[in-house]
């Protein structure tokens, strides 16, 4: 459960260092790419989104050119091209989840195996729960 806790912490404060390391658009447009994505832009809905040369072609050439002030691409192009696909954000999440799947693993085996706490009465020489020995000096003082 230790893991869990460091790489959730670690995960949270990598998160937080830097803009870059956020999730959005920029960041789900480069692991979209290599994750291999199929762009999913209706060019005849977002007639803006396309490129300026005549094979009409989204107007982001590849997914390392996503500054939209070059192109004249507006920057909802580049949210609007892998909307679709789920898999950038699982990737970038992919420490957390990780985090809590093993918190989760780790309570389900603490709760699994836990054992109860024996103690040995002073007058016999048998192994009772402390539960049983509590009970039954109760039940004898009545």
């Amino acid at each position: 459960m230790i893991v869990a806790v460091i790489t959730f912490l670690s995960w949270f404060i990598w998160t937080f260092l830097s803009d870059d390391n956020e999730f959005n658009s920029t960041v789900a447009s480069l692991e979209a790419s290599s994750a291999v994505c199929i762009p999913t832009i209706d060019l005849n809905q977002y007639p803006e989104c396309q490129a300026h040369n005549e094979n009409g072609s989204i107007c982001f050439a590849d997914a390392n050119d996503y500054n939209t002030n070059d192109n004249g691409c507006p920057e909802y192009c580049l949210e609007l091209l892998y909307q679709h696909c789920y898999t950038p954000f699982f990737i970038w999440s992919g420490p957390l989840l990780l985090s809590l799947g093993l918190l989760a693993l780790g309570c389900w085996i603490h709760v699994l195996f836990r054992k109860t706490k024996t103690t040995t009465t002073p007058d016999s020489d048998n192994t009772t729960t402390a539960a049983a020995t509590k009970s039954s000096s109760s039940s004898n003082n009545n």
